[in-house]
């Protein structure tokens, strides 16, 4: 039997869930290593780790992703545009990733900076567990 053949019913039943929760979880990964960590996140944490991966991924350029899931903040990168410009276009760019995830209510205090070749975005994101702030470098 292949993977694709599998029930929606069963597939739920093979979903991790929080034991106190009940809630379905993510495996943790350890973004210094790429490594899971075998933890299993729920709530913010769950939404946070989301976040990072959607932010870390060029949308368009792996076909196992959808082209709704990715950015395209490496668009910025390279190209002589008006420093006001970046930071508008980053922060809508951000804004447009994270709007696929219905956990997430809201995104707010962005702060961008930029320098030579780096692109630093920090911003809250306001979710039904919480807000969590979260900071990417492009």
């Amino acid at each position: 039997m292949f993977p694709f053949d599998i029930e929606d019913e069963e597939d739920e039943e093979l979903m991790e869930t929080d034991s106190e929760t009940g809630e379905p979880g993510e495996y943790e990964i350890d973004f210094s290593t790429g490594r899971l960590t075998g933890r299993i996140l729920t709530g913010k944490e769950a939404v946070k780790q989301w976040v990072m991966i959607a932010l870390g991924i060029d949308r368009y350029t792996y076909p196992q992703y959808s082209w709704d899931y990715g950015n395209d903040l490496h668009s910025l990168i390279g190209k002589e545009y008006d420093r006001e410009y970046i930071k508008s276009e980053a922060q809508r760019m951000v804004e447009d990733t994270l709007s696929a995830n219905t956990d997430i209510t809201g995104v707010e205090d962005f702060e961008i900076g930029i320098s030579m070749d780096r692109l630093t975005v920090k911003f809250t994101i306001l979710t039904d567990y919480g807000n969590e702030e979260v900071e990417i470098n492009v």
